[in-house]
């Protein structure tokens, strides 16, 4: 399985659920707008955040490069356990073709370190 590190650092925000659309998020490349009952969330790049947004700043993101078919079983519970091990808390996003797997900038060496060893290759 191949992973990619990717370079940004990113927020998770959170927003009132009756809040307008976050324009502010919208970046030239990753973001992630979600409404469910009670709020709005959001992920995006760390410099898009405007001042007295609610936010946990300073994730990266490792990418599972593979794209994923909607049968692929016990992938994301697999690459938990590692950094489960590892004491790594994650912040895990998906999408259509692939899974992103959040930890704090201060651990993202550690994460990466026990990924390499558990044989997932970083692209």
């Amino acid at each position: 399985m191949n992973l990619k590190l990717l370079e940004n650092k990113y927020c998770v925000c959170r927003a009132e659920k009756d809040d307008a659309l976050p324009l502010w998020a919208i970046s030239e490349d990753i973001f992630i707008i979600a409404k469910i009952e009670g709020e709005l969330s959001v992920v995006c790049r760390k410099e898009c955040v405007p001042e007295g947004i609610t936010c946990e700043p300073d994730f990266r993101i490792i990418q599972i490069a593979d794209s994923l078919d909607f049968s692929a079983i016990g992938i994301i519970a697999d690459i938990s356990a590692v950094l489960k091990k590892a004491q790594i808390s994650i912040f895990l996003v998906s999408t259509y073709s692939t899974n992103y797997i959040m930890v704090k900038e201060e651990k993202i060496h550690r994460a990466v370190k026990y990924l390499r060893y558990a044989g997932y290759e970083f692209v």
